[in-house]
């Protein structure tokens, strides 16, 4: 009789820490996007890959001077990457969280409004 092989412990540190990092990505969601409108009164933040090694965030804006205000901000990206921070996530998943900066205008103009061309 064959048994299957139990995950190894790091195994299920990585799938907890995974788990855990998609609840405090969707909970981090909100948080940004109040952070964001302090600079752009309508825009939205949403998870596009709440997995690791590469959380992927989309802050979509409605105009491309909105979203040029968002993309070129340091400071805003340092409040981003803190939200994790201040959710313990270590150091390493903080450091390789991606942000795409997109505005509607561009997406209509470039891509027919196509969301899906558009973050290809």
């Amino acid at each position: 009789m064959e048994y299957a092989e139990q995950p190894s412990l790091t195994d299920k540190a990585k799938y907890q820490m995974t788990a855990s990092f998609r609840l405090i990505a969707i909970y981090a969601e909100a948080e940004m996007c109040s952070l964001a409108r302090r600079y752009v009164a309508d825009c939205a933040v949403t998870v596009l890959v709440p997995e690791l090694p590469r959380p992927w965030f989309l802050v979509k804006t409605r105009t491309d001077a909105e979203r040029d205000l968002l993309n070129g901000n340091d400071a805003l990206l340092k409040e981003f990457k803190a939200v994790f921070q201040e959710r313990e996530c270590p150091d390493e998943i903080v450091q390789g969280l991606t942000f795409t900066f997109q505005s509607q205008e561009t997406v209509e103009r470039d891509y027919a409004g196509n969301w899906h061309c558009a973050l290809k």
